[in-house]
């Protein structure tokens, strides 16, 4: 039988949606969009658009980047990695996707963690969800939950650094209902910051912690009971893996 060769514009819409769907959204629509107006009107289906994965690798080019975020400005549902600018393309997500509810923009790196300078700015989309995040600092985490996303109800932060935060803290938040924290590094934050933030979540069902604190108290069960859940009513689950350094004599004791 002599060979067939069939040209994708020889394929019906159904079948080129088929063959598609088997790659990955991200580089369907770096290669295909503005082939014609026929791939523009297949790709712009919520099929293609509804769940990306911006950037995997911060080696990958950002006119990548900036060409995919231009024609999707208004999907729902976006798994971002950080690029080296990390802050600026976090931003340009929140302010240009209005209708986004889940957002997933976490890196380990230590070069590509969040880390605001200032405030950040408060044209974010008010319909975002769910949030996960690392940043460097408590100071980062504090900024994220300053107003911007007044309807998260699910918030994932991992911090990565001690470094300390003097100022006000953020406003009530009574739309989050389930909260993560897991700080890389030891804090001396729980007293002034974490407890206190903590209250601010009066209508939390699900919380979970993960760190270590020095020059304070030992955070044991009344410590927990008394600054935390019973502040918090509506708690159902609260997972939680503290552990307290204190200095006795020179001498470290962790429990």
């Amino acid at each position: 039988m002599e060979y067939l060769c069939v040209r994708l514009e020889n394929l019906s819409d159904e079948i080129l949606v088929i063959i598609l769907q088997k790659l990955n959204n991200c580089d369907v629509l770096y290669s295909f969009i503005g082939l014609n107006k026929r791939f523009d009107k297949i790709l712009y289906d919520r099929i293609f658009t509804r769940n990306l994965s911006l950037i995997k690798s911060i080696h990958r080019s950002s006119c990548q980047f900036n060409i995919i975020l231009d024609l999707c400005e208004f999907k729902p549902e976006i798994a971002g990695y950080i690029t080296p600018d990390n802050i600026s393309i976090f931003i340009r997500i929140c302010i240009l996707f209005n209708n986004l509810r889940y957002l997933n923009f976490s890196s380990y790196s230590n070069y590509e963690q969040l880390a605001f300078l200032s405030t950040i700015p408060s044209q974010f989309s008010s319909n975002l969800l769910e949030l996960h995040v690392v940043v460097k600092s408590i100071f980062d985490c504090l900024c994220l939950l300053d107003g911007q996303f007044n309807q998260l109800h699910t918030f994932y932060v991992t911090i990565q650094s001690r470094n300390g935060y003097e100022g006000d803290l953020v406003k009530q938040l009574p739309n989050l209902k389930y909260f993560s924290l897991i700080h890389e590094d030891r804090t001396y934050v729980y007293d002034n910051i974490l407890i206190p933030l903590f209250q601010r979540m009066t209508n939390l069902e699900e919380l979970y912690l993960h760190f270590i604190t020095i020059h304070g108290t030992i955070i044991d069960g009344d410590n927990l009971k008394n600054n935390i859940i019973n502040h918090i009513t509506r708690l159902n689950k609260f997972t939680f893996n503290i552990r307290s350094v204190i200095r006795l004599n020179q001498c470290t004791i962790e429990r």
